[in-house]
């Protein structure tokens, strides 16, 4: 199953380019009562105890977090849920009418944003109090939403005729019409932190930054093997060839360019909530690179098969770990990090959180994951952990979609251990900031 460069739409057939092998990830068959252990906690780097078939089931620890789950159940429909399965209220009542995807909240939580495609067309749908508050129509259906920081527009990629992706900026509040700011193959984007501001790197090459009404404007930056170009308090992370090798490098207000690390192959990066730190993984794909061919070179090395964190005000660089990772993403107060590592050679594929405080890594039972997560969220995890937030806004927990014997449930996971908790069917989760 090839990975590409690319968001798609569910019903997207346009090709991309590859980006490497996603291996199986699925582990055992799993049923709404998953056999499992409490986690283990390790330092990292070092193997966890593989748990045997023969230990007693945990039972699910009672979920007691703050937030709710906007969540696309089986039957297409967009329901808000209480983090423990209760309070369960239909936003949607489309029967099989019309497709939602992508529901996100708005920064604060007051609000929920979701595609949806019906006779009548293609739309950005805001509710505000379990209710609709305002109907966007778009050219086409939308497969990725990401608010501003400020919550009164909206980011929306989509599917173009003309350019294969374009993204959209739509108004949520004020006077500002929809506008088309970007396109190309690929496409990602990130709004810039308590601004009004939208980079935007398209075509593997150009990044641009746009005020979010017209097209973006070009920055005069060497760009290499990386998609999304996040905001940091450093400025935008990108990556730039430099010889046979590649720089994590950050582009300053003024354009200038300052380099962060440096490695030999392509490069995945989310930046932490508060822009201060950098999740850097250069995963194993293809033939291992030589090493960098120089003997002090002015900024860290990030190893091939590395996971570290690198801090954007000093330069230091923390390893997490060294491990085939298929996706992380940063918790609400940057403080943690979760990631789901395959660790073939250890106890199996799993969710692990890396603690920043303590430098160590606890590891969490993995159900088989959900088929749609896989194929249209794990290939793209750097663009979706934007605005998909898989984290409790308190940090203690957090919830994925998951296989079980009726299709696919969503589970939370509460980090002081037990066995996941069902909460309901679905495809897809995101919990609200608040």
């Amino acid at each position: 199953m090839a990975l590409v460069l690319a968001l798609l739409a569910t019903a997207c057939t346009q090709a991309a380019p590859e980006r490497g092998e996603l291996p199986d990830i699925a582990t055992a068959t799993t049923t709404a009562s998953p056999t499992t252990t409490s986690p283990t906690t390790t330092a990292p780097d070092t193997p966890a105890t593989p748990s045997t078939t023969n230990e007693p089931m945990a039972d699910p620890v009672v979920i007691d977090a703050p937030g709710r789950l906007a969540i696309v159940d089986l039957s297409g429909e967009v329901i808000v849920s209480a983090p423990d399965g209760s309070e369960q209220r239909p936003i949607t009542v489309n029967g099989f009418q019309a497709l939602h995807q992508q529901p996100v909240w708005s920064p604060d939580g007051s609000r929920l944003a979701f595609a949806e495609r019906t006779g009548d067309g293609a739309f950005v749908v805001v509710i505000e109090n379990d209710a609709e508050a305002k109907r966007l129509p778009v050219a086409s259906i939308p497969f990725y939403l990401q608010w501003d920081d400020a919550g009164s527009r909206i980011a929306v990629l989509r599917n173009d005729a003309e350019t294969v992706f374009a993204v959209d900026v739509a108004p949520v509040t004020g006077p500002e019409g929809f506008a088309t700011v970007g396109s190309g193959a690929p496409l990602y984007v990130d709004w810039e932190p308590e601004r009004d501001r939208l980079a935007v790197h398209a075509s593997n090459g150009e990044v641009g930054v746009s005020d979010g009404v017209t097209t973006s404007a070009a920055l005069d930056v060497v760009t290499g093997p990386y998609s999304v170009p996040h905001w940091t308090l450093g400025g935008i992370s990108h990556v730039a060839t430099v010889g046979d090798g590649f720089e994590l490098r950050l582009i300053e207000p003024e354009g200038s360019t300052v380099p962060v690390a440096s490695m030999m192959s392509t490069t995945q990066i989310v930046a932490s909530p508060t822009g201060q730190r950098l999740a850097v993984y250069v995963p194993p794909v293809g033939d291992q690179p030589d090493v960098i061919g120089v003997a002090e070179p002015a900024v860290p090395v990030v190893e091939w098969s590395s996971f570290v964190v690198v801090d954007i005000g000093t330069g230091e660089v923390t390893e997490v770990a060294s491990a085939e990772i298929v996706a992380f993403f940063w918790s609400p107060d940057g403080s943690k990090i979760l990631f789901f590592d395959l660790d073939l050679d250890g106890i199996g594929p799993s969710w692990k959180v890396w603690d920043a405080a303590t430098g160590q890594v606890s590891v969490y039972p993995a159900l088989r994951l959900g088929e749609q997560f896989i194929q249209q969220i794990l290939p793209f995890f750097e663009q979706y952990a934007l605005s998909m937030q898989l984290w409790a806004p308190d940090s203690s927990a957090f919830a994925y979609p998951a296989q079980v014997s009726g299709g696919a449930g969503i589970f939370v996971q509460d980090l002081e251990g037990g066995a996941p908790q069902l909460v309901s069917d679905g495809t897809w989760v995101s919990w609200s900031p608040a």
